[in-house]
């Protein structure tokens, strides 16, 4: 569960109209289950877009929110129906600690949550 935390999500960065966030550096798997988030370890730096692909191995529905420090949402996937995947595209503009959870219910208080650093470059 921890090397989940450890890799993901990212900063939706706030830039002009006429710049594009850098293509995705990398795709980071997360397997959801009942209360638990779990992948591989991945480290993430500002200025690097993140594909996080979430996969619902559970037998309930589950969904990702990536907050940062304030509690924003900064990406989402949608519920899914178990069996189902689903991904979001972040680019990171901060450094910072970042929070994922699933939103359902009561899914992120029985634990399906997780903290991973975003590094300076």
């Amino acid at each position: 569960m921890m090397g989940v935390a450890v890799m993901l999500f990212a900063v939706v960065g706030c830039g002009s109209a006429d710049s594009a966030p850098p293509a995705a550096s990398q795709t980071l798997r997360i397997i959801a289950t009942e209360y638990a988030f779990d992948g591989d370890a991945a480290s993430i730096s500002v200025g690097e877009t993140i594909r996080f692909e979430l996969v619902n191995e559970g037998d309930l529905d589950h969904e990702l929110q990536l907050l940062n420090e304030r509690g924003t949402v900064l990406g989402q996937v949608p519920r899914l129906a178990p069996g189902a995947t689903g991904s979001v595209e972040v680019f990171f503009e901060e450094a910072g600690v970042y929070t994922v959870i699933c939103d359902i219910d009561d899914h992120q208080f029985r634990g399906q949550r997780a903290s991973f650093p975003v590094d300076e470059a």
